[in-house]
């Protein structure tokens, strides 16, 4: 998938925070961290030809250390990195916020979830097998149509969430207009 439909999957991940109760101001963060998890599993790419790798220009080459370490699509295309990230990132429940664990680790976890659609990845890493759980037919290329729509989802997805809880984004401009 292109970049920004990484994005706006992983920003999705706000939704989460209704099921805790009606979303606060956080929301608004909460969107730009799912969106920034959702671009990490790419750390592992960026080398010449790369199509993807964004997360190398955001986080401005802190993450060049990752190029050509691993495999792309292998272990940080796995549930194995799924599982590491979510445990190191549960003391952040205490300091930051309660749900960033978890807002963060569903944003990367939708980049892989949403990769299944055009390709093979090594979901059990160590294991070098490349697996895909999606259909041959329902499969795309990366910049094809169904990228695309679920670009739109995703914006659709973001969209519905502010008006549902237009209240609350409301409130936060009020405050800061003080």
């Amino acid at each position: 998938m292109k970049w920004y439909t990484h994005a706006a999957i992983g920003a999705n991940a706000v939704w989460l925070t209704v099921l805790f109760g009606e979303p606060t101001q956080t929301a608004i963060l909460y969107t730009a961290v799912g969106a920034f998890a959702a671009l990490l599993p790419d750390i592992d790419a960026g080398w010449t030809g790369s199509r993807g790798a964004k997360i190398h220009y955001i986080a401005g080459g802190l993450f060049g250390i990752f190029k050509g370490l691993f495999r792309h699509r292998g272990f940080f295309h796995s549930f194995l990195s799924i599982v590491l990230l979510f445990c190191a990132l549960i003391p952040l429940a205490w300091m930051i916020d309660p749900l960033f664990p978890l807002i963060f680790t569903a944003g990367y976890a939708s980049h892989l979830f949403i990769d299944a659609w055009n390709g093979g990845m090594q979901w059990f890493y160590p294991l070098r097998k490349d697996l895909t759980f999606v259909p041959k037919f329902f499969r795309f290329r990366v910049g094809s149509a169904g990228d695309d729509l679920f670009f739109l989802l995703g914006v659709w997805g973001l969209i519905l969430f502010v008006f549902m809880h237009w209240s609350t984004f409301a409130s936060a401009n009020l405050y800061l207009m003080r």
